[in-house]
C-alpha cells in the first residue's frame, strides 16, 4: 500500500514519492535536475528555440519515469512512523508547488519570458485567435526594438495587452520622440498607432518569440502551430 502511494504522489510531483519511502535525498536531486536544466534553458535564451523545448520535455518525462520506478524497486525505510511520513510529503508537495507558483508568477523577471494568449485576427496570418505565444522580456535591455520586430505592449490608458509589430511613422523615420509606430499584420482589424498614436519604451513587455500552442474555441489544444517560431 505504501509503494502504491508512493507512486502515485510521485506523478503528482515528482520526487514526493520518494519522500514517502524516507529517500529524501533521491528527491531533492530529483527536483534539482528539473530545475536546473529549465534555468540554464531561460537564462541563455535557449528556451525560444523550439529543439531545445522539444528535448526539455522529453527529458522532463524521463524524469517522471526515473522517479516513478525508483519508487517502486527501492526498499523502504522505516526511519518514521506513517504520520511523520505524510508531514514529511505534505512539506515537500507545499515547497515544491509553493516555489513553481512563484517562479510562474514571476517569470518574466527572474527567467526572463512571459506567455501571452492571442485573442484577436489583428495579426493575420502570423498570429492567429486561440494562440499562446512566448515573449522574450529581457530582449530589449541592451537594444532598442527594431523594424518589424514583434512585441506585446500595454495599452497606455488601460490594462489591455495588445501584439503588434513596429513599423515605419508614416513619413518614413523609426522613431518619434522616442515613441515607435505600431501596426498589426491585419491592418483593416487592428488598433494600433492610427489611433493609440506612439509606443513608449515603458509600455512594451516583450518580443514575441514562439507560439507554444493553439486552442480552439471550445478550449481543445489543437496542432496548429505548436512550438512554432515567429518568422
Amino acid at each position: 500500500m505504501l509503494r502504491f502511494s508512493a507512486v502515485i504522489v510521485n506523478i503528482i510531483t515528482p520526487g514526493a514519492g520518494l519522500m514517502l519511502i524516507d529517500r529524501w535525498r533521491l528527491a531533492v536531486i530529483i527536483q534539482l535536475f528539473m530545475l536546473i536544466p529549465f534555468v540554464f534553458l531561460c537564462w541563455f535564451r535557449l528556451i525560444f528555440e523550439p529543439i531545445s523545448l522539444q528535448l526539455f520535455f522529453v527529458y522532463i518525462g524521463f524524469i517522471y519515469f526515473v522517479s516513478t520506478i525508483l519508487c517502486m524497486i527501492l526498499r523502504t525505510r522505516n526511519s518514521s512512523s506513517f504520520a511523520n511520513k505524510v508531514f514529511v510529503v505534505c512539506a515537500f508537495f507545499f515547497f515544491a508547488w509553493a516555489f513553481l507558483a512563484f517562479g510562474f508568477i514571476y517569470k518574466d523577471t527572474i527567467f526572463g519570458f512571459n506567455v501571452y494568449f492571442v485573442p484577436s485576427m489583428s495579426m493575420y496570418p502570423s498570429l492567429k485567435p486561440g494562440q499562446f505565444i512566448l515573449i522574450d522580456t529581457w530582449c530589449y535591455r541592451e537594444h532598442a526594438p527594431k523594424l518589424n520586430d514583434m512585441v506585446v505592449l500595454q495599452h497606455q490608458n488601460s490594462d489591455q495587452w495588445l501584439v503588434k509589430r513596429i513599423s515605419l511613422w508614416p513619413d518614413g523615420e523609426l522613431l518619434h520622440n522616442n515613441e515607435w509606430f505600431v501596426m498589426g499584420d491585419n491592418q483593416y482589424f487592428s488598433f494600433d498607432s492610427r489611433k493609440l498614436g506612439g509606443i513608449k519604451r515603458s509600455q512594451i513587455a516583450g518580443q514575441v518569440k514562439m507560439v507554444l500552442l493553439a486552442v480552439d474555441q471550445n478550449y481543445n489544444v489543437i496542432g496548429d502551430g505548436f512550438l512554432e517560431p515567429i518568422q
